[in-house]
């Protein structure tokens, strides 16, 4: 009898996990070379889902589907040669396209993780614009 109990209770509130869905549009992208380098994670920054997505349009749209409730960061690069990494200059600084959710920015480096997390409490698009130093 307990073990049709449980198996009861796992069905009645296994709903209440809500799976989300997360559409991310990046925009304004400098062209349609290569490629875009992506990463969600959870606030503690936990991997959650990543990948290689392609461009069209100077944009990029990258969905994510079974997200649960939470506190998330997105990050990206636009790796326009292909070589697997953001490529930067002489001085570290970058010669390719990157971002982070809320569209935030750093001073000489990433910005305040406080600053790129954002929730999804249901299904969720964003919007991101990229930064391009030279």
């Amino acid at each position: 009898m307990p073990q049709l109990l449980f198996q009861f209770l796992i069905f009645i509130f296994l709903p209440l996990q809500a799976q989300y869905s997360v559409v991310i549009k990046t925009e304004k992208l400098r062209n349609n070379n290569g490629t875009i380098f992506w990463e969600l994670t959870d606030e503690h920054q936990a991997r959650i889902a990543g990948g290689i997505q392609n461009i069209e349009n100077n944009t990029c749209i990258i969905s994510i589907k079974n997200i649960q409730k939470g506190k998330y960061i997105f990050k990206y690069f636009h790796d326009e040669n292909c070589n697997n990494k953001l490529d930067k200059n002489c001085l570290g600084i970058p010669t390719e396209g990157f971002g982070f959710s809320n569209n935030a920015k750093g001073y000489f480096g990433p910005p305040e993780t406080g600053k790129t997390i954002f929730r999804i409490e249901n299904d969720t698009l964003l919007i991101c614009h990229p930064t391009y130093y030279l």
